[in-house]
């Protein structure tokens, strides 16, 4: 059975950062049992906040685990779909009061000719994507391979599909939201050349995106 080389060396790097990601919280709590130590009191405070922090870390490494290692470990032997890229669909996540952007490549599957996509909680797509913005507004946005070079309309790229669902498709066109499933994506009309509506046109999968060659 074909291995998924790209696939393989995604799930490496998560397994280091993984690893590393451990190994400091690690550190953390033998700093802070020393502290403890040294300590002829300890504040329930302090103690509350400390196993708040243990949980969070335990919840975080869970679920990285399970969607970038678990996750891309059952793609490791799926055949690859080669597919062309028709466009991007960009959306956008509010954190601390901030904007961080997000760009999702939409396939022409070549064997099927439909459109396809996985986003969100469907996506275990590995690549790497690059923005710049003034306040909130977005000035360029792309995909980056491995070698440097940009992801264009037009080029080859492949999905690796675990599973084709079908979820509810809710379209708020005054907030520019679309609740797919239980992601509430936020779309960022404009700066999308696609409208809105092409989330009842696409097919969606869980699985990844590669955009490098195999």
């Amino acid at each position: 059975m074909r291995v998924n080389q790209n696939v393989l060396m995604a799930r490496k790097k998560n397994i280091i950062i993984l690893t590393v990601f451990i190994a400091l919280q690690i550190i953390f709590v033998l700093l802070a049992a020393v502290f403890n130590g040294r300590s002829d009191s300890v504040s329930p405070i302090f103690l509350f906040f400390a196993g708040l922090v243990g949980i969070l870390c335990i919840a975080l490494d869970i679920f990285f685990w399970h969607k970038y290692i678990h996750g891309l470990g059952r793609l490791v032997h799926v055949e690859p779909v080669p597919c062309t890229v028709e466009n991007f669909i960009i959306t956008y996540i509010k954190q601390d009061r901030r904007i961080r952007y997000v760009i999702t490549p939409v396939l022409r599957c070549n064997t099927d000719g439909r459109l396809y996509i996985t986003l969100g909680r469907l996506s275990t797509s590995w690549y790497r994507s690059l923005y710049t913005s003034t306040g909130h507004s977005l000035s360029n946005i792309r995909i980056i391979r491995s070698d440097g070079t940009d992801v264009n309309i037009g080029d080859t790229a492949y999905m690796y599909i675990s599973q084709t669902v079908t979820p509810d498709i809710v379209i708020d066109r005054i907030s520019n939201t679309v609740n797919i499933g239980n992601d509430k994506i936020r779309f960022s009309a404009n700066n999308n050349s696609l409208p809105i509506d092409i989330f009842n046109s696409l097919t969606y999968f869980k699985g990844a995106v590669d955009v490098d060659t195999i």
